[in-house]
């Protein structure tokens, strides 16, 4: 998953009315600290250091670049900020199309790199992931679910070695995205609850006929509903 940078933002005219400071400080965010999902973490002193700029009130910086980057606190446990995440806005909605599927292999990295910063101390990863791709939209995973037993018995039935190939990729991340929900503590994207099973394990295992085996792009879903939008 490649970050698709252009120079169009030098000529955006709130770009141009931040300080020049503030201005490297962005590109950098994005350039060369953004990660796979649009997470940047850095804490101020290194930013004054790697910059040779006073910043003397971390909230103007903040508020400069708001345009483009949402900032979450790192606590050292007492209270005290350590350093902070910015996300960039609308970064994986740009990069994937608008679309997540959770049986594709590449989508599948989204949620990793979410596990990789929980596991970091991000605790609320997900929601502020979410908070900066509102309009991203999620297949569910009962949808997923449902085309995972399909390709599976497909699979397991069909002599053709090509086609029960061609499926296994989007088997085995159906089944990496199970245990990233699970470490992320989320039934659905954005959704968070403590302590669950899947929706798919609350029903009955009636396999579909594996006779239209669905395509890895085909099946619809609803939009999730943002809890922090308003």
């Amino acid at each position: 998953m490649k970050k698709l940078t252009t120079n169009e933002i030098w000529d955006d005219p709130k770009f141009i009315t931040i300080k020049t400071g503030y201005q490297l400080i962005e590109r950098y965010l994005f350039d060369k600290l953004a990660d796979k999902i649009g997470v940047a973490y850095i804490n101020q002193e290194f930013l004054e250091y790697r910059f040779k700029v006073a910043i003397a009130d971390i909230g103007d910086l903040i508020e400069a670049i708001s345009p483009w980057w949402v900032s979450f606190e790192q606590n050292d446990g007492n209270d005290d900020t350590v350093g902070r995440y910015f996300i960039r806005k609308d970064f994986i909605t740009q990069t994937q199309g608008g679309a997540i599927y959770l049986t594709s292999a590449p989508h599948q990295t989204i949620f990793a790199e979410m596990v990789k910063h929980k596991k970091n101390g991000f605790a609320d990863v997900v929601n502020a992931v979410r908070s900066a791709n509102p309009e991203l939209e999620v297949q569910t995973m009962a949808d997923a679910h449902e085309d995972y037993l399909v390709w599976s018995n497909f699979r397991e039935s069909t002599s053709d070695a090509n086609k029960s190939n061609g499926y296994k990729q989007n088997i085995d991340a159906f089944k990496k995205n199970e245990r990233n929900f699970r470490y992320l503590g989320i039934k659905d994207f954005p959704p968070i609850n403590d302590g669950f099973k899947l929706g798919h394990e609350d029903k009955n295992d009636d396999t579909p006929s594996p006779a239209s085996a669905p395509q890895p792009s085909s099946t619809p879903w609803q939009k999730q509903p943002n809890p922090n939008r308003r």
